[in-house]
């Protein structure tokens, strides 16, 4: 990542704000940014879920999207601008994020990688686990930290709650993009700006890493949506697509879901053989090191 919101791989990115606003604070956002409500860039909804107290407009859900090739400045200027204005975010909704790339199919492929997922986590953990809010998000009822061919058809498919994950690929049939949905509501605009600049650039350094020879759990087949590059440039979503998922082949290795939680339970509950034990090792040494405490004594 150079500067604070270049990415080699993210060719456009959203963001989610959940909570609420002073009335005048309200104004202001929706004067400020009146050209961009009406190219629909910018979108003021509401989310009774996303509750706030202290505030004159609760439970709002503003949506943001910026479509400047590879350069976010715009969306770093939204975020600033509206926690200025006295933004403040519901820690239980948290701060969803949404990206799209030149190459969509390539990467829903990929984001469905067991290793990309469990290196997400990972870097998450390592970074936030001195704090109990991104910890906590670990195993939240919005976010939780879970995977398996099951849970990924559900999501491709649009099928019940299944996009409550830390990494949502049911947003990609709804509305083209793949959801970040693991941290909490942020406190303040640095800790939002920093939790952007820290997908953008964990996402970029995990797909460098990831050899493009690795086989997904799964292999889809995706209906052709034309360009995609075309969607970067402000283009309305089309219908949601049916997915089609094929992963009997790989029933030996994922017989039970994954589920990466915090201190309230075992780090890892029903883990299947194929995702071995050191992988829970490994993550409760990163949180003895962040922490001092050893997730296998809780």
């Amino acid at each position: 990542m150079d500067g604070r919101g270049y990415s080699k791989y993210i060719k456009s990115m959203g963001v989610e704000l959940e909570g609420g606003i002073n009335a005048s604070g309200y104004r202001d956002c929706e004067t400020h940014y009146r050209t961009d409500l009406i190219d629909e860039k910018f979108q003021m909804g509401t989310d009774g879920t996303a509750t706030v107290s202290g505030v004159e407009k609760s439970g709002l859900e503003w949506r943001y999207w910026d479509f400047n090739l590879n350069d976010f400045d715009d969306l770093f200027g939204f975020v600033e601008y509206c926690f200025d204005k006295g933004f403040k975010t519901s820690t239980d909704c948290g701060f969803h994020m949404h990206l799209r790339f030149k190459d969509m199919e390539k990467f829903v492929t990929m984001f469905s990688y067991p290793s990309f997922q469990k290196k997400f986590v990972s870097r998450y953990v390592k970074e936030f686990g001195k704090d109990k809010r991104f910890l906590d998000r670990l195993d939240a009822t919005y976010s939780i930290a879970e995977w398996s061919p099951q849970i990924l058809e559900m999501q491709l498919n649009q099928m019940g709650s299944a996009r409550r994950t830390a990494i949502n690929l049911g947003a990609y049939s709804k509305h083209r993009t793949l959801e970040i949905r693991l941290f909490p509501g942020p406190i303040s605009k640095e800790e939002a700006l920093n939790d952007i600049k820290w997908v953008i650039k964990n996402v970029d350094e995990i797909i460098d890493e990831i050899d493009n020879g690795e086989q997904s759990i799964f292999k889809l087949n995706l209906k052709k949506l034309g360009e995609f590059v075309n969607m970067d440039d402000g283009e309305k979503d089309e219908e949601p697509i049916s997915i089609q998922v094929n992963f009997d082949s790989y029933k030996k290795d994922f017989e039970t879901s994954t589920t990466i939680v915090s201190k309230k339970t075992p780090l890892i509950k029903d883990m299947s053989q194929f995702m071995y034990k050191q992988i829970e090792d490994y993550m409760c040494e990163i949180i003895k090191k962040n922490t001092g405490e050893d997730p296998r004594t809780w």
